[in-house]
């Protein structure tokens, strides 16, 4: 899988979460929505987990170099790495979700053979 496909899965994947109870009660917030959607700053995050970038900089140099396209709203590096953080809990209970379809989709190929 190409790196836009599996970009645009997992983005497809995680808003769709974020829409639903409880996620969607938890992230409403007061004044003006940000630039970056949670749901794209947590695409994001799950993407580098999934790639060679162990260092946040090196990360976010390539994010900006090569994803802009993509995530055309980019905010900076320390905006990101903050609200990366207060995204935590949220982004442990879709790793959680995904790990769920992925065994799904295992379950249903070894099922099928």
């Amino acid at each position: 899988m190409d790196k836009i496909t599996f970009l645009t899965e997992m983005y497809c994947k995680v808003d769709d979460t974020l829409q639903q109870e409880p996620y969607k009660t938890v992230l409403e917030r007061p004044g003006t929505k940000p630039v970056l959607k949670d749901s794209e700053i947590i695409t994001l995050s799950i993407y580098q987990e999934f790639t060679s970038f162990v260092k946040e900089d090196d990360f976010w140099k390539f994010a900006k170099n090569f994803l802009k396209k993509e995530f055309p709203n980019l905010i900076d590096r320390s905006q990101y790495n903050r609200r990366k953080r207060d995204l935590w809990d949220i982004m442990n209970q879709i790793r959680v979700e995904l790990l769920k379809d992925l065994l799904d989709l295992l379950q249903n190929k070894v099922s099928s053979c």
